[in-house]
């Protein structure tokens, strides 16, 4: 099975100048400390909703984003019942109803990925560290360990906890729904390279 980092994808206006995407911050700022990223359930920590207050950038900002990993990892309610729809179930979604909404502004839902998986194959990633903690190293070449990885469909990189992997079926069906602003890395399998 083939894998991808879900990412972001630019966006140009019809000049070819580069849009900005709009960011969010969290009213409460307390739920930062929450383990967004550690791919294990909030349980009894999780918020009822996330409010959210936009932050257009001074101005610059022109994009929604389907999908967003700051401050907290969001997607837009729409991206959400897409995954649902294909039966992913290991995300625990909380209402994000963003404060003051300018029109156009999708209704979101903050994202925990329940599981983490310690699945790159270092001897053939190329990667730095960042910071020398756990889940902090920056991979400019991503190997899967595909027996790691096994039939997961959607799941956090334990290396690199804002990486999120998703399989060829989650790709997919995030594709044919047309999402512009979602984009999909390839990445290789050990299995998949040649020695």
């Amino acid at each position: 099975m083939a894998y991808f980092a879900m990412t972001i994808q630019p966006m140009s206006d019809e000049e070819g100048e580069e849009c900005g995407f709009f960011d969010f911050n969290l009213v409460d700022r307390s739920l930062v400390g929450l383990r967004w990223y550690d791919g294990v359930s909030l349980g009894a920590s999780a918020p009822g909703q996330v409010a959210l207050a936009l932050n257009n950038l001074g101005g610059w900002a022109s994009v929604f984003p389907d999908y967003s990993n700051t401050p907290i990892p969001l997607m837009s309610e729409r991206l959400v019942m897409c995954l649902r729809a294909v039966g992913v179930s290991n995300i625990e979604y909380m209402p994000a109803p963003v404060l003051d909404a300018p029109e156009g502004c999708p209704n979101y839902q903050a994202v925990n990925v329940v599981g983490s998986v310690k699945a790159a194959d270092v001897t053939k990633s190329k990667f730095h560290r960042i910071i020398n903690a756990p889940g902090a190293d920056v991979f400019d070449e991503l190997v899967l360990n595909a027996a790691a990885v096994g039939n997961l469909d959607l799941f956090r990189l334990a290396e690199s906890v804002s990486t999120l992997i998703v399989s060829s079926r989650i790709r997919d069906a995030v594709e044919r729904a047309d999402f512009p602003t979602v984009a999909f890395e390839p990445l290789v399998s050990a299995n998949d390279q040649k020695e």
